[in-house]
């Protein structure tokens, strides 16, 4: 019996670190999101057989992470599609800035947690939590041109950067319960 409620809790453990909803490769990284709660969870996949890959996600200032990279985006009921603005974060720091690359070895994943309520819609910065609960749903994205990765190469001697467009399934929240 203990044994049973062990490989439950396993079970539970490792589907909270790697959400199942992948999107499809794009040049060897896979997106997925998933939604725990307040928090929203990205999850990035090196899908390449033997490369190792630096994938960029944003910039560090003065010690604080921001990920200029990462989107997400809200999916009306209709399929309409707005981009999310993320006003969370550390405001304005002094301090050097600095690229944020995450290395990839084949076959592994990084996770982002990202609080809802720094990703706001529209001028407005509308936060996103009543259109979820309306049926709305969400689905995260990273965008990183060439051009972006070339002016830090000779910082890094690893010559796989990852670039291209790749998004993950669209995911709806849970039903609120009354």
């Amino acid at each position: 019996m203990l044994m049973r409620r062990v490989a439950w809790f396993v079970l539970l453990a490792v589907r909270a670190a790697y959400p199942a909803e992948w999107g499809p490769p794009v040049n060897g990284l896979r997106l997925s999101l998933a939604l725990e709660g307040e928090e929203a969870v990205v999850a990035f996949r090196n899908t390449a057989a033997n490369q190792a890959l630096l994938l960029p996600l944003g910039q560090m200032l003065g010690g604080s992470l921001s990920l200029d990279l990462v989107r997400l985006h809200l999916v009306a009921p209709d399929g309409t599609r707005r981009r999310l603005q993320y006003v969370g974060g550390p405001g304005v720091m002094t301090g050097q800035i600095l690229p944020y690359f995450v290395p990839l070895m084949p076959g592994s994943v990084y996770t982002v947690r990202t609080p809802l309520r720094h990703w706001r819609l529209g001028s407005g910065l509308k936060r996103v939590e009543k259109d979820l609960a309306r049926g709305a749903a969400l689905q995260a994205g990273i965008e990183a041109p060439e051009s972006l990765l070339w002016k830090f190469a000779q910082y890094y001697p690893v010559k796989k950067f990852w670039s291209g467009e790749a998004f993950s399934k669209v995911v709806r929240a849970p039903p609120v319960r009354p």
